[in-house]
């Protein structure tokens, strides 16, 4: 919990992608960011975060992200990503 809270506040971006399951990993990871981060998490990425819009050498525009379909049929979501 250290480490991921000291690698955040330093300016690191923590991506976590499960997958499309759900289960333990989820849950473990939920747990992992409320105790490093007690004030709240997750924030939502503005769309032209430099994560998201390319803006870096070597990086794909991911401004429309869409989950893989099959996520959409686990989840039931609409394949748009909530940018968390």
């Amino acid at each position: 919990m250290a480490a991921v809270k000291a690698y955040v506040e330093a300016g690191g971006v923590l991506l976590v992608d499960m997958a499309g399951g759900t289960g333990q990993f989820d849950q473990s990871v939920s747990n992992l960011l409320q105790g490093a981060f007690p004030a709240g998490f997750p924030n939502p990425l503005d769309p032209s975060h430099p994560v998201l819009s390319a803006r870096g050498l070597g990086m794909d525009d991911l401004g429309h992200p869409r989950l893989r379909p099959f996520a959409i049929e686990r989840l039931g979501h609409s394949g748009i990503f909530p940018y968390y």
